[in-house]
């Protein structure tokens, strides 16, 4: 992911779960039709995305509150 608007994010994205199931959706959506993995190995490759973007995620959730 290379950039993402803030428009429509709302608090409850970035709770844990959710945003480790956003970025496993749009790692599946940015290989395409073509691949045939499961959801459960795409949300385990997408954890170490979900891991380095903690802290950004946090500042995200905080400013949202604001």
């Amino acid at each position: 992911m290379c950039a993402f608007t803030y428009l429509r994010m709302n608090p409850d994205l970035f709770h844990p779960d959710n945003w480790r199931r956003f970025v496993a959706f749009v790692k599946k959506m940015k290989e395409g039709k073509d691949v045939h993995r499961c959801w459960e190995q795409v949300e385990r490759e997408a954890e170490h995305f979900v891991h380095v973007t903690q802290p950004f995620v946090q500042e995200a959730a905080i400013a949202l509150m604001h």
